[in-house]
C-alpha cells in the first residue's frame, strides 16, 4: 500500500505554506483578475442578450445583497464580469458551464452533492439572517427529502410542457 496524502487543503493552508501560497498565489491572481475585467466593458441587460446570462446577473446582484467582505469584493465582481462575457458572447464556454450545472443537479438527485454546513456561510462577512442557512435549510438538502421538496413546491406544482 502506497503512503496516503495530505489533502491538498491542508497542505496550502498548514505552516509553512499558508503564507506562501496567500502571498504568492491567491493575491496575484486576485490583482490578474481585477486587471483583465477592467480591461472589458461594462455588462448590462441591456448589451446582452442570453437569458441565462440575466439569470447570472441576478444571481450575482442577489450575491453581493449577502456578500460583505470588502477584501474580497473587487475579485468577485471581476470573476463575476469574465465569466458573464464569456456565457454572453461564447457558446463554447456556455455549452460548457450548462453541462456542469446539470452534472451537479444529477450529483444533487444522487444524493452525493453535499450542501453548506448548516449556518454557514458564516456572518462575519454575509449579510442574512443567522439562521436558515446551509444544512437542512440548504436546497440541496431539499431536494434529497421528498417531503422537503413537497413543501417547497405546494401541492399545485406541475412539470410545464415544452411548446
Amino acid at each position: 500500500m502506497g503512503e496516503q496524502q495530505m489533502p491538498i487543503g491542508h497542505v496550502v493552508l498548514a505552516s509553512p505554506l499558508r503564507q506562501f501560497f496567500i502571498k504568492k498565489v491567491k493575491a496575484p491572481l486576485m490583482k490578474v483578475l481585477v486587471m483583465v475585467a477592467g480591461r472589458v466593458p461594462e455588462i448590462t441587460k441591456e448589451n446582452t442578450t442570453n437569458i441565462n446570462t440575466h439569470i447570472m446577473m441576478n444571481i450575482f446582484e442577489d450575491f453581493f445583497n449577502h456578500e460583505c467582505n470588502d477584501g474580497r469584493e473587487a475579485m468577485f465582481r471581476a470573476a463575476f464580469k469574465i465569466f458573464l462575457l464569456e456565457i454572453e458572447h461564447d457558446r463554447y464556454y456556455r455549452d460548457r458551464f450548462n453541462w456542469f450545472i446539470e452534472e451537479i443537479i444529477k450529483s444533487i438527485l444522487r444524493h452525493e452533492w453535499q450542501p453548506a454546513i448548516e449556518g454557514n456561510p458564516p456572518l462575519q462577512h454575509w449579510r442574512g439572517a443567522p439562521l436558515n442557512r446551509g444544512g437542512k435549510y440548504s436546497i440541496i438538502s431539499i431536494l434529497k427529502d421528498k417531503k422537503a421538496l413537497e413543501n417547497l413546491l405546494g401541492d399545485n406544482w406541475k412539470l410545464k410542457e415544452a411548446r
